[in-house]
């Protein structure tokens, strides 16, 4: 072949030469089909190995570039985080988002840094993230989608920054809190000091400038706590608010700073000694949906956590009650001059309920910001009364709800249209203001009693005594006004008094709610007798100019309902409290007929046991002649 002309040529000579080598018994020549086994071996270890490499490429996370929400959202190729977009794909923890369920979790920040870690596919063909406000959790999302490479070397202290920024739940003893709170005190601090406090300006005018600021700082400081490097070298700016926040942590792990938790409506309530740092004053309430803060003094807020206007997937999450019917209550009471209890919609990221000036408005950064920012004024209400209605309003609007994940603002709405408030409102109005000035008649100057006592909600004997005393009531209220007072306690500890669910049945069964009185306080049946003599004979006298005036016995005969089995030991209790009134008694069974007869008979042998406890009782302290000395003479704490 020649390399010049492209022309080929037998040279006869060398092809003779060739035949004579190869005849050679010592010469080997290697044919072309020798060569097949080496190269194939190569190519096919080299496929594998070009296909992982391309694999790995495919899997390495797209780097998105930052970009105002004004100038993108609504724009192709553009993802949004932790807020919502009607067309942009988003990763956002908020009710409403597209957010894929498989990488949904508590935090936005969480969710943009699962998507990475999984290589979704929501990344592709996008170029630019964008968030419509600044915040700890949208920060981590928009640098986790900005710089996947180093947010990932870092996740566990990102997605602990996230839930401690957003849902201020901050647990010391889990791994990377400490970076992740000096993270979080870092922002606060330089946010406040170079830009302005949260929820003090316009996030559409500072949002920008904010993510420019910190998105490039953020990776050295992350590096710094990573390294070990000591904090004043690192984000010196937050120190103070993260040492305030570690001393108040530990203030609150104090047993005295919690009252109670009450997982089965979703409550904590708080008693620390001062307003704390929300991160401090949280730390006690992880998996709680409201907290009820009780400050020294009668001072009181009540909050909806963040975690019921998101959506939150670890656990089980309460839905959002309209605190309104609440502060109605309140107001009703409340009897301290120039305050005014309120509370703003639960729709709202984050409702507080208290006690606010009528004169000065807080600021939306004094409503948002810490509780030791704003006043907390004084209430006239004292803490168990306060706690009792709490507790009563959400066992009321939560008794036929279970948590969940995801609720909808839809079924929410729905939720609280189906409550009965005016129940609710009505009973503990009543109960807690003078009783007749809602049902007083003008021209009347005495009115029936009919009287039903509690027992477990659970028996079929509480529904069989308030059908008899609804009975009874009707028959009464037919010639004069009448009253039906429920009384009985929480026996149960369900957050609702058996007084409060035997007036919702009576309601239900025709007894208008102004002629509803109830006592929730009684714990047995010689307190159920004490306190409503107590409280009937508490009732105001007739105005001046009506019949009866300055006459206070407007109550003209009390009947007493029990159960059949019930009887004797009701007629010791009440004969032997109302010794001294002026307002006779009559008794009406309720007839047991659930009851088997061996059930009874134990029943019976028990009542037995209990009408000798009650005349013990009698006969070691007589009861009172007069209210004053029911008041002086018997603890009815």
């Amino acid at each position: 072949f020649n390399g010049h002309t492209g022309e080929h040529h037998i040279d006869i000579r060398s092809h003779r030469r060739y035949k004579e080598i190869t005849t050679k018994p010592d010469m080997h020549i290697v044919s072309p089909a020798e060569y097949f086994w080496p190269i194939s071996v190569t190519f096919l270890a080299g496929v594998p190995i070009l296909v992982l490499y391309l694999l790995e490429r495919s899997r390495r996370p797209t780097r998105l570039e930052y970009a105002s929400f004004d100038a993108k959202a609504g724009v192709k190729e553009t993802i949004v985080v932790d807020c919502l977009h009607p067309s942009c794909p988003t990763l956002t923890h908020h009710k409403g988002g597209r957010t894929p369920l498989e990488v949904h979790e508590d935090t936005s920040g969480g969710i943009v840094l699962k998507a990475l870690k999984s290589s979704h596919p929501i990344f592709r063909g996008q170029r630019y993230v964008t968030c419509n406000h600044y915040d700890i959790d949208g920060l981590v999302a928009v640098f986790a989608a900005t710089q996947p490479l180093v947010a990932l070397s870092h996740e566990q202290t990102l997605r602990t920054t996230s839930v401690i920024g957003d849902l201020r739940e901050l647990d010391l003893s889990a791994p990377h809190a400490r970076e992740a709170l000096l993270l979080c005190t870092w922002s606060n601090s330089v946010e406040r000091d170079l830009f302005y406090r949260p929820f003090d300006g316009s996030e559409s005018d500072g949002c920008d400038q904010k993510y420019q600021y910190f998105l490039p700082r953020l990776p050295g400081v992350l590096e710094g706590l990573a390294e070990g490097r000591r904090a004043e070298d690192v984000c010196a700016e937050g120190l103070a608010e993260y040492t305030q926040v570690v001393e108040e942590y530990h203030i609150m792990q104090k047993e005295e700073c919690v009252q109670a938790l009450c997982p089965e409506i979703g409550l904590a309530i708080l008693t620390p000694p001062h307003p704390l740092h929300y991160y401090a004053l949280f730390s006690r309430t992880i998996g709680y949906d409201t907290v009820l803060t009780i400050y020294p003094g009668n001072r009181y807020e009540l909050e909806c956590k963040y975690s019921g206007y998101i959506d939150i997937t670890s656990r089980p999450v309460w839905p959002r009650l309209d605190l309104s019917p609440l502060v109605k209550v309140l107001n009703a009471h409340e009897e301290a001059v120039g305050v005014k209890w309120s509370c703003s919609r639960f729709t709202d990221s984050g409702p507080v309920l208290r006690l606010d000036s009528v004169s000065e408005k807080l600021t939306k950064a004094q409503r948002y910001g810490n509780p030791y920012e704003r006043p907390i004024f004084t209430s006239n209400i004292s803490p168990s009364e306060f706690t009792r209605l709490v507790m009563s309003y959400f066992s009321h609007g939560l008794r036929s709800v279970e948590p969940k994940n995801f609720w909808k603002w839809e079924e929410i709405h729905r939720l609280n249209r189906s409550i009965k408030w005016d129940l609710w409102e009505s009973t503990h109005t009543l109960a807690l203001k003078s009783p007749v000035a809602d049902v007083y008649n003008p021209g009347v100057t005495k009115w029936e009693a009919v009287v039903v006592l509690g027992c477990n909600p659970t028996s079929p004997s509480l529904r069989e005594r308030v059908v008899t005393a609804v009975t009874a009531w009707q028959h009464a209220a037919a010639s004069r006004p009448t009253l039906l007072v429920t009384t009985g306690w929480d026996s149960q500890s369900r957050g609702e008094s058996e007084a409060e669910t035997m007036a919702g049945i009576a309601n239900e069964l025709g007894v208008p709610l102004t002629n509803i009185l109830v006592e929730s306080q009684a714990c047995n049946t010689l307190d159920n007798a004490l306190r409503v003599r107590a409280l009937l004979e508490r009732l105001p006298s007739v105005p001046e100019g009506l019949k009866g005036a300055g006459e206070r016995r407007l109550v003209g005969s009390v009947t007493v309902v029990t159960s059949d089995w019930h009887i004797p030991r009701a007629r010791l209790a009440f004969d032997g409290a109302f010794q001294g009134s002026k307002m006779p008694l009559k008794y009406s069974s309720a007839v047991s007929s659930s009851l088997s007869s061996e059930v009874r008979c134990k029943v019976e042998k028990r009542e037995a046991s209990g009408q000798q406890w009650m005349l013990d009782q009698l006969q070691a302290q007589p009861p009172p002649t007069s209210s004053q000395q029911l008041r002086n003479t018997w603890d009815l704490a």
